[in-house]
């Protein structure tokens, strides 16, 4: 019933073209290809840790994690806990701040230690530092 412009088709063609190779830029940079592990690292209330990690860029994806050394709050040795990093309450200030770029990761503990949920009872409670370690995965 009508006539197809066939020029204004080949720019649609070549617009959605451009549009697939961006697309395909877009989700390669996106991707996960490395991953990386720190050593198990000590707690020190209101300390400090700088880590060096070996990614070559700046994460994409990172996790704290908590690893039981002597049982305490419900929980057993081994056990590994992800941790939020940064919690407060009216009784002071409990977590850390975590900072990193393309090389090494920056982290500081509160002045008030760690809080978790006990796995015995669901309560927050502190963490006797010295009961566990500090593990960070990495992934860019």
């Amino acid at each position: 019933p009508g006539l197809i412009d066939v020029t204004a088709l080949g720019n649609q063609v070549n617009a959605l073209q451009t549009d697939v190779v961006d697309l395909q830029a877009d989700v390669a940079a996106l991707a996960i290809t490395k991953g990386w592990t720190s050593a198990d690292q000590i707690i020190t209330v209101a300390g400090s840790l700088t880590i060096a990690h070996t990614l070559g860029s700046t994460p994409k994806v990172i996790s704290a994690y908590l690893v039981c050394q002597t049982a305490e709050l419900g929980y057993s040795v081994g056990d590994v806990l992800p941790t939020a990093p940064f919690s407060d309450s009216d009784s002071g200030a409990y977590g850390m701040s975590l900072v990193f770029d393309d090389t090494q990761f920056n982290l500081k503990f509160g002045t008030s230690g760690l809080k978790v949920i006990r796995k015995d009872n669901g309560t927050a409670a502190g963490i006797t530092e010295a009961n566990w370690l500090l593990r960070i995965e990495a992934f860019a």
